[in-house]
C-alpha cells in the first residue's frame, strides 16, 4: 500500500505489516486532538549502536509525537545509520510517522580532519559510504526509509505544526543548516532546538588522566565531534532565529552508562532489553551518556539543576587551532552575528538515569 504522504511511511508500513497491536483505529477527530496536545519532535542523529534508540524510547515513554528520524552523516556513513534506526523500528515495532535519509549523502567528501567517528576506530565499510555490513541484532527486511530527503521532510513538518515543533540534533548540524538555508521562516517557525554539542573550554581536560571507569580517553570526551564534523553548519544553526536553542553537550560527560542501569533494566523481558541491551550496553559500561542525556532534558526539563544564558559561536577558519571549537561570551562582549542559547550545566543525574531506565523498558 501506497500512503498518500510521504511523513505517513513508516506508519503505514507498521499498521499494516500485521505485527502491530491490536486497537480500534482512531478516527481522524481523534487523531487531529491528540496531536494537537502533545509536543512534537524530530529526531535528527548519526545512528549506529547504544545511539539508535533510547533517546526514540525518551521521547516516546514522555509522550511525544515522534514526526520523524533523520539521518546525517556522523557516528557512520548514512546508509549505514539508516540500516541501524529501521532494523530498530522494524524489530521492535515502534509507530514513527517517517525516517529520512540526509539530503546528499553521496556528495560527502571527509578530508583526513573530517573523517567518520567509524572511521576513526576502524570503519567496518573499509571507507565505502554505501557499502552495508552485518549488525549485531541483523539487518532489516521490510522496512524501507521514505524517498524524501530530511531537509525538505524538516521543512514541511515546520510549516505544518508551525510553533510547535522541537528539533533533537545529536549529529552534526548538516540537516538543521540546510533546512534554514532553503527556508528563510524555517527558524523562526521551529518551537526549539535541542543540541548534543556545543562544548567549550575542555582542551584542559582532554590532557588529563582518564579515569579507569571509562571507556573513552579524556581526549576524546573532550572533543566536540558532531560540532567538529560540520563547524560550519553548526554555526548557521547556533546563530539561526529559533525561538530557543538549548545547549545539551559537555554536561554529559561525566554522566556515565553503569552496571547497575542494565541489571535494572534487564528486570523487564522485552524485545530491546534481551536483543539490545546485551549487546551494545553490556559493552558499554562507563560511556557518557551524551545523546540519551540531550534527549532527556528535552523531554523532561525538570532534570535541568542548573544552566546559564551564554551567546555562543564556532569557529569555522579553516587550518586554524581552533576550527570546529565553539566559544561562549556573555551580553555585550559576544561575536557579532551571534545569539543566546541556554547552556546547560547541571542535571539531576539519579532522576535521569531512572527515566532512562523506565523509557528503555517500555513498549510503545
Amino acid at each position: 500500500m501506497k500512503s498518500s504522504s510521504a511523513a505517513l511511511v513508516i506508519a503505514a508500513a507498521l499498521l499494516h505489516s500485521g505485527f502491530a497491536r491490536a486497537a480500534p483505529a482512531p478516527s481522524e477527530a481523534q487523531t487531529t486532538s491528540k496531536r494537537s496536545t502533545r509536543p512534537k519532535v524530530i529526531i535528527d542523529n548519526d545512528f549506529a549502536g547504544t545511539t539508535s534508540w533510547p533517546p526514540t524510547m525518551l521521547f516516546l515513554g514522555a509522550g511525544y509525537d515522534v514526526l520523524g528520524l533523520t539521518v546525517v552523516v556522523g557516528n557512520s556513513w548514512v546508509n549505514s545509520e539508516t540500516t541501524h534506526i529501521l532494523r530498530f523500528l522494524e524489530a521492535h515495532l515502534i509507530n514513527i510517522m517517517g525516517i529520512s535519509k540526509e539530503l546528499t549523502p553521496s556528495d560527502v567528501n571527509l578530508d583526513n580532519r573530517e573523517q567518520t567517528a567509524d572511521a576513526l576506530g576502524g570503519d567496518p565499510t573499509s571507507g565505502d559510504p554505501f557499502r552495508i555490513t552485518p549488525i549485531p541484532e541483523g539487518l532489516p527486511t521490510w522496512l524501507k526509509a521514505q524517498e524524501q530527503n530530511a531537509v525538505q521532510f524538516m521543512i514541511d513538518q515546520v510549516h505544518k505544526y508551525q510553533g510547535e515543533v522541537e528539533i533533537y540534533v545529536a549529529g552534526g548540524a548538516t540537516n538543521v543548516a540546510l533546512a534554514i538555508r532553503t527556508d528563510p521562516e524555517f527558524a523562526s517557525l521551529t518551537k526549539r532546538i535541542v543540541y548534543q554539542g556545543g562544548y567549550v573550554s575542555t582542551n584542559l581536560f582532554q590532557t588529563d588522566p582518564t579515569p579507569s571507569y571509562s571507556v573513552y580517553i579524556n581526549e576524546d570526551v573532550g572533543a566536540d565531534f558532531n560540532t567538529f564534523i560540520d563547524p560550519e553548519a553548526a554555526k548557521i544553526m547556533l546563530n539561526a532565529d529559533f525561538p530557543e536553542i538549548l545547549i545539551s553537550g559537555q554536561v554529559a560527560n561525566n554522566v556515565f552508562l553503569t552496571s547497575d542501569m542494565i541489571a535494572d533494566v534487564l528486570k523487564v523481558n522485552t524485545t530491546v532489553t534481551t536483543q539490545l541491551v546485551a549487546p551494545y550496553w553490556s559493552e558499554a559500561v562507563g560511556t557518557p551518556l551524551w545523546d540519551e542525556l540531550a534527549a532527556g532534558v528535552m523531554a523532561y526539563p525538570e532534570l535541568i539543576t542548573v544552566n546559564r544564558t551564554v551567546y555562543i559561536d564556532v569557529d569555522t577558519a579553516w587550518g586554524g587551532p581552533h576550527y570546529g571549537r565553539s566559544f561562549v561570551a556573555v551580553e555585550g562582549y559576544q561575536p557579532a552575528g551571534t545569539r543566546n542559547v541556554t547552556f546547560i550545566t547541571g542535571v539531576d543525574e539519579a532522576k535521569f538515569k531512572s527515566l532512562l531506565v523506565k523509557a528503555v523498558q517500555g513498549v510503545y
